[in-house]
């Protein structure tokens, strides 16, 4: 078995990667993507540098993140709280 994504959540702010290989680059045939999602109440942090993958970064929103895994891929939604205003959204496959 391989991972498809790996959830983080320590930064107080919601981060969304591109798949990427274990060097840090690009890879959508085989590379793993991370959410980052701190979004549970504290006070955000901003995104203080750009780091090479991010696609999506949300920092005034709290929030939470929904997925739905599948054999063959899964899908994530970034909801707002408490109103669920979809912040971020999408799909991927799995290797």
């Amino acid at each position: 078995m391989r991972a498809e994504i790996v959830l983080t959540g320590h930064d107080h702010l919601y981060e969304r990667f591109a798949p990427l290989n274990a060097a840090g680059k690009q890879d959508p045939k085989r590379g793993l993507r991370e959410f980052v999602v701190g979004t549970g109440g504290r006070p955000h942090y901003p995104v203080v540098a750009h780091v090479a993958g991010i696609q999506k970064a949300v920092t005034n929103h709290w929030g939470v993140l929904r997925l739905q895994l599948s054999a063959k891929g899964y899908r994530w939604q970034f909801l707002a709280t408490p109103n669920g205003t979809t912040l971020d959204s999408g799909a991927g496959n799995c290797h």
